[in-house]
């Protein structure tokens, strides 16, 4: 496996990623409305329905949405169930990190043709969650103040991310140089730089754990040697969690 995001990986992060958020957030059924930012294929979407009032699902992909809302449609989920939007985060630390509500469809998406009905208004929730989400960002700082412009004060962000570790880097050692610049795992963040990441956004009370770890398939292409210290587990990958709270005069 020459990338950490093959659907069996991002189907193990998700589920147990679900189950961390729930218990870490203390989601509520029957109360909680929860922003998930970069759903992609839906894994973590499916897995966190279940456990919450209303899930808020934002993509920057028109197709991602497209998808999602289709298989919301043949489930007969209603918006207040499931409310699936079209958005970009910011591409830029240097972003005013004004509501893109008040811009146009081309600032929001980096696409064409937008069917306007994708971009809905976002309500207020009382959490924002991502998985697997924020080694792709390019301004990781930005759009974690996005996801704060739409949460209730006192609200949660919470990530969940792979580990940069050696276990991560032997992986990427692995993957041909053609498809690196690609690769997930040259990507891995480390649980300091999220956190400096949540800080700087001017969350509150930020703070990490080891998450869980997952098992990897076996590579195509890996490495021909690993270190003795790490071959009892060069095959699981670990994850970690970032939580930070948004100030109550946000």
């Amino acid at each position: 496996m020459s990338d950490s995001h093959a659907p069996a990986f991002r189907r193990a992060v998700a589920r147990q990623a679900a189950t961390l958020f729930a218990d870490v957030l203390s989601l509520d059924v029957d109360t909680s409305a929860v922003l998930e930012l970069g759903f992609g294929a839906g894994q973590l979407t499916q897995q966190l329905l279940p456990k919450v009032r209303q899930l808020v699902a934002v993509d920057r992909s028109r197709r991602a949405v497209e998808r999602l809302q289709q298989r919301a449609d043949d489930q007969g989920l209603t918006s207040d169930e499931l409310l699936v939007a079209l958005r970009a985060v910011p591409v830029s630390e240097t972003a005013d990190g004004a509501d893109d509500a008040v811009h146009s469809p081309e600032q929001i998406v980096n696409d064409v043709d937008v069917d306007l009905t994708l971009i809905q208004a976002l309500p207020c929730c009382d959490a924002a969650v991502s998985a697997l989400v924020y080694h792709h960002l390019a301004a990781p700082v930005a759009a974690t103040r996005w996801q704060m412009q739409h949460l209730q004060p006192g609200g949660y962000v919470a990530m969940v991310d792979i580990w940069r570790d050696a276990t991560t880097e032997h992986l990427a050692a692995a993957v041909p140089e053609a498809t690196r610049a690609r690769s997930c795992w040259h990507k891995a963040c480390t649980p300091a730089e999220a956190v400096a990441w949540f800080t700087a956004a001017g969350l509150e009370q930020v703070s990490w754990r080891p998450a869980f770890s997952v098992p990897v398939p076996s590579l195509e292409h890996q490495p021909r040697s690993l270190p003795e210290s790490d071959a009892g587990d060069c095959m699981r990958v670990r994850c970690f969690l970032v939580t930070g709270r948004v100030a109550r005069a946000f």
